[in-house]
C-alpha cells in the first residue's frame, strides 16, 4: 500500500514539473530582419516598433526545443523543429509575439495564422500565403504583391496607395472591403473570393468560379472571364 502510495506522489510529481516545463515562456531578442517566413500552427502576433524580438508562449505539451526560430539573412524563420520528433507532440503549437521595425515580407503555409495589432507600414509589402493558414493585417504601403493558393484566408485592411497585384488560386478567400486600392491587377482561378474597394486601374483574370465582389469606382476596367466566374459592384 505504502508503494503504491509512493509510486503514485511519484507520478503527480512528474506531471506537475513538466506541466511546469512545458508552460514556461520565452523571450529572445533578434538581429534585425525584413522578411517572416511561418510554417507549422502557430498563432504569430505582429508588432512593430524599435526592436526585434520574439515572445514565445508554449500551447500544451509543446517544449522550446520543439520550435526552431531563427534569423537567416533577412528572414526571420519559424518553423517545427526539423530535428525533434517527439512522439509526444507530433505538431508543436504556441503563440508567438514577433517585434519588428521594419518588414517587407511575410509568408505562411501550413496552418499557422498571423496576425497583427499594429498597422503594418511599408513602402512595399508582399505576402504570400499558402495550405490552410490565415493572415488578418491592417496595413499602409504604398505596393502590395500578394498570392494565396489552396484554402488559405487573407483578411487585410487599410490603403495601398499606389498599385496592388494579386495572384490567387484554389479556394482561398481574400480581402475585405476595408481594404481601399488605387490601382488593381488580379488573377484568379479556382474558386478563390475576393472583397476590395477600388478607386483606380482594375484589369483582372479570372477561370474557374471565382468571384470578385468590389465597392468603390474604377477608373478603368479591363476583365477576362473563363468558366463561371464573375465579378460585380456592391453598394
Amino acid at each position: 500500500m505504502k508503494n503504491t502510495y509512493l509510486k503514485t506522489v511519484f507520478v503527480l510529481a512528474l506531471s506537475f514539473l513538466s506541466a511546469s516545463l512545458f508552460a514556461q515562456d520565452i523571450k529572445k531578442d533578434l538581429p534585425n530582419f525584413s522578411a517572416l517566413k511561418v510554417s507549422g500552427a502557430f498563432d504569430v502576433i505582429l508588432k512593430q516598433g524599435n526592436k526585434t524580438a520574439v515572445e514565445v508562449q508554449l500551447k500544451g505539451s509543446t517544449k522550446a526545443e520543439d520550435i526552431e526560430i531563427e534569423v537567416e539573412g533577412e528572414s526571420l524563420k519559424i518553423r517545427p523543429n526539423p530535428k525533434v520528433r517527439s512522439w509526444y507532440n507530433s505538431s508543436p503549437s504556441a503563440t508567438i509575439y514577433v517585434y519588428f521595425k521594419n518588414l517587407e515580407n511575410i509568408s505562411s503555409s501550413g496552418s499557422s495564422d498571423v496576425t497583427s495589432r499594429d498597422v503594418v507600414k511599408a513602402d512595399e509589402l508582399k505576402i504570400a500565403s499558402s495550405g490552410s493558414s490565415d493572415i488578418k493585417l491592417p496595413i499602409e504601403v504604398n505596393e502590395l504583391d500578394l498570392s494565396a493558393s489552396g484554402s488559405t484566408d487573407i483578411y487585410l485592411s487599410g490603403n495601398v496607395k499606389n498599385d496592388a497585384e494579386m495572384s490567387l488560386s484554389g479556394s482561398c478567400d481574400v480581402g475585405t472591403y476595408d481594404l481601399i486600392l488605387n490601382n488593381l491587377e488580379i488573377n484568379m482561378s479556382g474558386s478563390c473570393d475576393a472583397k476590395l474597394t477600388i478607386n483606380g486601374e482594375l484589369e483582372a483574370r479570372i477561370s474557374g468560379s471565382g468571384d470578385i465582389s468590389y465597392k468603390g469606382e474604377p477608373t478603368t476596367q479591363s476583365v477576362k472571364i473563363s468558366g463561371s466566374g464573375d465579378i460585380h459592384k456592391v453598394m
